[in-house]
C-alpha cells in the first residue's frame, strides 16, 4: 500500500496566494523525499477561496520535483471540451515526463455549470462521451463526432502522452450507480472520502463484481480518499483540526447536490486519526479488508497553521510509509 498527499492549493480571501504557493511547494517536495506516491490537486471555479486552478499548478510543480506523481483529484471533465483536455493533458504528461494520474468527475456544484453555460442535464451521458473522446485521441486514433458540443471529421493530436495510451484514470464518484460506472468504462474507481472500514469494503466488492461482469481485468489501482491527521496522541491530533476540518465541512452543505456528510461524521467515523501505530493499523484495516492500494491523505484545510500539516506530513513519511511498504 501506498500513501499520497492532497494539496490544499487555495488560500483564504485575505491570504497570500504567494505564501500558499511556497506552502504547496514546500510540502511537494517534502512529500516526494519521504517516499509519498503521489501529490493531488483538486478543482472547482467560483469558490469561497483563491483556488489555484489545477493544470496550470500541476505543471509549476512537476517542474520543482522529480520522482512523484502529479494527480488531479477530481478534475471535472465535463466542464472541459474533451479535444481541448487531450490536448493539456498531453503536455501535462510530458512536461512531467510521464508521472500524471488523471482523476476525473462529473462534480456535484450546479453553479459551476450555469456560470460555463454547460447544461446540468445530460451531465452523465456527457461525462460518458467526452472520456472516450480523450482515451481515443491519446491512444493516437483518429476521432470523428458530430453532437451540440462540437463536430469534427477524422481528428487526430499528434503530441501523444508520455505514458502509453494515456496516464492512468481514476473516476471519482459517490453512490453504486457511480462505482458501476467507473467499471463498466474500465477506470479505477476513486474511492471516496466517507464510510468506515467495512462499508468502503462493501463498495470495493460491489466494484470489483462489476469489473468482472464487464469483462475487465482487476489488475489496477484501488485508491481512497482520507482526512488523515497524525499526532503524538489521537487527542492532540483532533484538537489541531477540528476548528478547519468542521469549517471545511460547513462549506461542504452549502453546495446544492453535495454529499451531505458533516465533520463529526467524518471525524469519528470515516477519518484516519491517532498516533503513527493507529494509523498504520487504520490504513492496513483498509488494505486487508478492502483491498485498497493508495491512500490520498489530506492533512490540511483552509485556515489552518501549515506546520499542523507538516506534522503530520512528516510522521507520516517517516512511520506509516515504511510500515505499509509492501503490504
Amino acid at each position: 500500500m501506498r500513501l499520497s498527499l492532497f494539496l490544499s492549493a487555495q488560500a483564504g480571501p485575505g491570504e497570500s496566494p504567494s505564501e500558499r504557493l511556497r506552502v504547496i511547494t514546500h510540502q511537494a517536495q517534502l512529500a516526494e523525499s519521504l517516499g509519498f506516491e503521489t501529490i493531488f490537486l483538486g478543482h472547482h471555479y467560483l469558490a469561497s477561496s483563491q483556488f489555484f486552478q489545477p493544470l496550470s499548478t500541476a505543471a509549476y510543480l512537476a517542474a520543482v520535483t522529480d520522482r512523484i506523481r502529479i494527480g488531479l483529484g477530481i478534475y471535472l471533465l465535463t466542464l472541459h471540451h474533451p479535444l481541448t483536455l487531450a490536448e493539456e493533458l498531453a503536455t501535462l504528461d510530458v512536461l512531467s515526463e510521464g508521472r500524471l494520474t488523471t482523476g476525473f468527475g462529473v462534480g456535484y456544484r450546479r453553479v459551476e455549470y450555469q456560470a460555463l453555460g454547460i447544461p446540468w442535464a445530460g451531465r452523465y451521458q456527457r461525462f460518458e462521451e467526452y472520456l472516450a473522446v480523450v482515451r481515443a485521441l491519446w491512444r493516437g486514433e483518429t476521432v470523428s463526432y458530430d453532437r451540440e458540443w462540437g463536430e469534427t471529421d477524422r481528428a487526430k493530436v499528434h503530441l501523444r502522452p508520455a505514458q502509453d495510451g494515456g496516464p492512468p484514470i481514476w473516476i471519482g464518484a459517490f453512490g453504486a450507480k457511480g462505482i458501476e460506472r467507473a467499471a463498466r468504462l474500465d477506470a479505477s474507481w476513486f474511492g471516496t472520502p466517507d464510510g468506515a472500514v467495512s462499508v468502503v469494503a462493501e463498495r470495493f466488492r460491489t466494484y470489483r463484481t462489476a469489473l468482472r461482469r464487464w469483462g475487465h481485468s482487476p489488475d489496477r489501482s484501488y485508491p481512497l480518499a482520507r482526512e488523515v491527521a497524525v499526532a503524538a496522541s489521537r487527542e492532540i491530533a483532533i484538537e489541531a483540526i477540528w476548528p478547519h476540518l468542521a469549517r471545511q465541512y460547513r462549506g461542504y452543505r452549502s453546495w446544492d447536490s453535495a454529499e451531505q456528510l458533516t465533520a463529526k461524521d467524518a471525524l469519528v467515523n470515516h477519518a484516519v486519526i491517532g498516533n503513527p501505530e493507529q494509523v498504520i493499523a487504520r490504513c492496513r484495516a483498509f488494505g486487508e479488508e478492502a483491498g485498497v492500494t493508495e491512500i490520498m491523505c489530506r492533512v490540511e484545510w483552509m485556515g489552518m497553521d501549515p506546520a499542523i500539516a507538516e506534522r503530520s506530513i512528516r510522521l507520516l513519511g517517516a512511520e506509516v510509509v515504511p510500515a505499509l511498504a509492501g503490504t
